[in-house]
């Protein structure tokens, strides 16, 4: 449990900056592998950029234009935070910087 960030002995406690550092250790472990694995894979080329169609079998990567059988694209994902009145105005987390915290909020709506 102490590995997770959660304490057992006497009351039972979580420590959020432990759950955060074993995050972002977990998280940057496996993206290092994963990046390292895709680069050292047999006809496979890793860009990096902003991707768009083009057509069925051609994706512009920056400048540069692709032209392939078979495209891959991870296409990761951002939050889209609404457009309320007065969102801006209010400190928010979404799912990116909610990962960030290293303490327990006081309250949290969700």
């Amino acid at each position: 449990a102490a590995d997770y960030g959660v304490t057992l002995s006497g009351p039972v406690g979580v420590d959020y900056k432990a759950i955060k550092a074993r995050k972002d250790k977990v998280s940057g472990a496996s993206r290092t592998g994963l990046e390292t694995w895709i680069a050292g894979m047999e006809k496979c080329t890793l860009y990096r950029g902003h991707a768009r169609f083009e057509s069925a079998n051609t994706v512009r990567v920056g400048d540069e234009l692709l032209t392939a059988p078979k495209i891959f694209l991870n296409t990761g994902g951002r939050a889209a935070v609404p457009d309320l009145p007065g969102v801006e105005e209010v400190p928010y987390l979404t799912n990116s910087s909610m990962m960030d915290l290293d303490v327990l909020p006081r309250h949290l709506v969700v």
